[in-house]
């Protein structure tokens, strides 16, 4: 923490700016209204402390206004819970802010999944309280170190270059605080090539509507909430193409993912892996569970792109091509997870001369293949007239090979996967499995060049991949072009702002490091709200990256700030202290960590009742019933802690604080706290576990676990469990 003499420094320096007749000063400078803005502001205001807030859009929680493009969010409202307990229905209350005066969200809606227009209501109507404080139609350009500050010596003042209506504006901050969010559409590096004929999730807002999708075939990139919304919005839409044609068996509606979602594989859900963010049930309606086991729609296909590259190229249809012109050389071919019904020749022809693209895009191909330099153009079928044509046209460019050991192995290894019916839907797959096939290769940079550059190349694709039904079972259902190829792959924070300064993000480049405090590597600059879940995602599995977690974590912020830059005490509003040892024998005992005299059910009863009548023991209790924060910022994030000073004979409580700062903070006291953890089980645990105190550490949902750490130990280590 910065000591007072620094703070000191920081205040002198302001008070130089205003001397020298700088207009616009402010201490705390927060940039971004959003749900993280706008609660970080209600406490400064609170404080009656000196701040300003930015937001380039003309209201506050835009991003609400925009996204999610289908209106629904996976927020729950419960609004019901049976108890009149504020702090209690926190834990179920999923959108309102805190310290607020007004109405809590609950009572905005009646939606357990509300709307997005009713939460950004509710947030305007929380901002508006704000008043002037707000800046509306500023948008932050850059932030960089103030000349003053490195004339100083000092690297606590920022300069903020503002777009305003009126011009631009230069801000000096002695603290800047970016909620700025995740604006920017993350779109993985060295993953798949041809990302740019694909329309981006950020694209489709406002939302066109599912019939935009009718009768057109569609992939889709990604499998968070984004990419199964969108999903379930058009199957009935896009699906629509099999109803004059409904032998055809080819997915109208797939959706492709990092990692394997083959059998009862599935993408990670909330009710599964206890992950704030992961797929939501509201979400996954176009998969259900039947007899025990996860199975698609028959409208939707899953697959997994985790070692293969897909590059997409546009494709475009013969001009002389119709419903009637037949194909020949097109081998039947069928879907095989779901059905083995066979398919005509006729509908296959339709099914391709029928794509119109979407939004004057060309239907997009996707080339599947696990070599890294070529992928499977054709079977080597000298019959085909496709076949012929790209040869006498691409000779330089294609090899004829025999069908390699790769494609075999896949092929028998699928063969186990979906039964012997799929040995009969294709022909010739005796010759396959033998090694006696050709098929015509060509080089990934090659084809790529060609479909940029040759009108006939990506006119002659369509019927060349359609020719290797059957060669490459795995990836069978890509051999195809789609009308429209979606990607929704998830957010990252938009750096361009942080340029000048010493940011650092982390190895995806989504989100900024931060310590527990939320100050990221540049020293003065903080970040609250969603960008801020790369401190918890992984290492805690909390909710820090949603209103219900990161209203806590911007508390946090803000007791730090009041603490480094207000001198404050530490955790000045949230510890509480008592006297040490307590009233109750068995307690005093158990706290200097021996054992209770007689282990009977009547020793455990009193020892109960001792525990209840001491007072932090009584607070600890109270807040394991009631509290929100450690509940919702589960695993560590949060916890709350009993801190032991045995010179003083005193006990402090601490509550809503981070582990780390804990650790870092009281590590040569003894101590004891408790978080929120889930079990280690994947599976619900039998309804008796959940209701005796003898198992509960059995349980696989959320319960309270304690732990007790002697002076000088540290939590990575071994603590007692209680």
């Amino acid at each position: 923490m910065v000591g007072a003499c620094a703070r000191c420094l920081v205040l002198q320096s302001l008070a130089a700016l205003a001397a020298v007749g700088a207009e616009r000063i402010s201490k705390y400078c927060v940039v971004g209204a959003g749900p993280a803005g706008i609660q970080l502001g209600h406490f400064l205001k609170n404080a009656s402390l000196d701040y300003v807030t930015f937001e380039r859009q003309p209201q506050a929680a835009a991003w609400f206004r925009k996204f999610p493009i289908h209106r629904k969010l996976i927020s729950i409202n419960r609004r019901n819970t049976r108890s009149t307990n504020a702090e209690f229905n926190l834990r179920h209350d999923w959108n309102s802010l805190l310290d607020v005066p007004i109405p809590r969200f609950t009572n905005w809606t009646e939606d357990y999944f509300p709307s997005a227009d009713v939460l950004a209501d509710y947030l305007q109507a929380a901002a508006d309280l704000q008043g002037e404080s707000i800046l509306y139609n500023h948008s932050v350009q850059r932030i960089r170190r103030s000349h003053l500050a490195a004339s100083t010596g000092q690297s606590s003042l920022f300069e903020v270059s503002v777009q305003a209506p009126t011009g631009l504006l230069i801000w000096k901050c002695a603290v800047v605080i970016a909620a700025v969010g995740l604006w920017q559409a993350h779109v993985p590096e060295n993953w798949i090539r041809g990302m740019e004929h694909t329309i981006g999730y950020e694209e489709l807002a406002p939302w066109p509507g599912a019939a935009a999708f009718d009768r057109l075939s569609v992939l889709i990139l990604g499998n968070g909430n984004g990419a199964f919304e969108t999903s379930d919005a058009v199957r009935n839409f896009a699906a629509a193409r099999v109803k004059d044609a409904p032998t055809i068996c080819h997915r109208y509606i797939h959706m492709a993912f990092g990692f394997s979602i083959l059998a009862e594989m599935l993408p990670p859900t909330y009710w599964r892996d206890s992950g704030r963010g992961d797929a939501n049930c509201w979400n996954l309606r176009p998969i259900e569970l039947t007899g025990g086991r996860y199975i698609l729609h028959p409208s939707t296909g899953l697959q997994s792109v985790t070692e293969t590259w897909y590059p997409l190229l546009p494709w475009q249809q013969r001009p002389e091509q119709g419903k009637e012109a037949g194909r020949p050389g097109l081998p039947p071919a069928c879907s095989r997870l779901l059905t083995d019904r066979r398919t005509t020749l006729a509908e296959e022809n339709a099914f391709d001369t029928e794509l119109q693209g979407f939004r004057g895009r060309p239907p997009v191909c996707a080339l599947p293949d696990n070599s890294k330099k070529e992928f499977l153009l054709a079977d080597h079928d000298p019959e085909n007239p496709a076949v012929q044509e790209a040869l006498a046209r691409w000779a330089e460019h294609i090899h004829v090979r025999n069908g390699s050991a790769v494609y075999r192995s896949h092929f028998k290894k699928a063969l186990k996967q979906l039964g012997k019916q799929a040995k009969h839907a294709v022909p010739g797959i005796d010759d396959v499995i033998a090694g006696r096939t050709q098929v015509l290769t060509i080089n990934k940079s090659v084809a790529r060049r060609l479909a940029k550059e040759s009108a006939e190349f990506r006119s002659a694709l369509p019927a060349l991949m359609a020719s290797t039904q059957g060669l490459y079972v795995e990836h069978d259902r890509f051999r195809k072009p789609f009308d429209v190829v979606i990607r929704a792959l998830g957010w990252r924070m938009e750096p361009e702002p942080f340029q000048e300064l010493n940011v650092q993000l982390d190895a995806d480049r989504k989100y900024p490091e931060v310590d527990a405090c939320f100050e990221s590597t540049e020293p003065g600059l903080y970040f609250a709200g969603t960008v801020t879940h790369g401190f918890d995602k992984k290492r805690f599995g909390s909710a820090g990256g949603f209103i219900h977690g990161f209203r806590y974590t911007a508390k946090t912020l803000f007791r730090c700030l009041m603490h480094q830059f207000e001198g404050r005490p530490f955790w000045h509003d949230s510890q509480h202290h008592y006297d040490w040892p307590g009233t109750g024998a068995e307690a005093t005992a158990c706290e200097v960590g021996q054992e209770p005299a007689a282990t009977g059910t009547k020793s455990i009863q009193r020892l109960r009742r001792s525990l209840e009548t001491t007072p932090h023991w009584n607070r600890l209790l109270t807040r394991l019933n009631e509290a929100s924060g450690p509940y919702q910022m589960s695993c560590g994030a949060l916890v709350d802690g009993l801190v032991y000073d045995r010179q003083q004979l005193r006990v402090t409580y601490y509550q809503d604080i981070p582990m780390d700062l804990f650790e870092a903070e009281f590590r040569q006291y003894p101590r004891l706290y408790f978080q929120f953890r889930y079990g280690k089980s994947s599976y619900l645990q039998r309804s008796d576990f959940l209701r005796t105190r003898l198992v509960a550490h059995k349980s696989s949902f959320l319960h309270p676990v304690l732990f007790y750490l002697q002076l000088g130990s540290a939590a990575g280590g071994s603590p007692y469990i209680i």
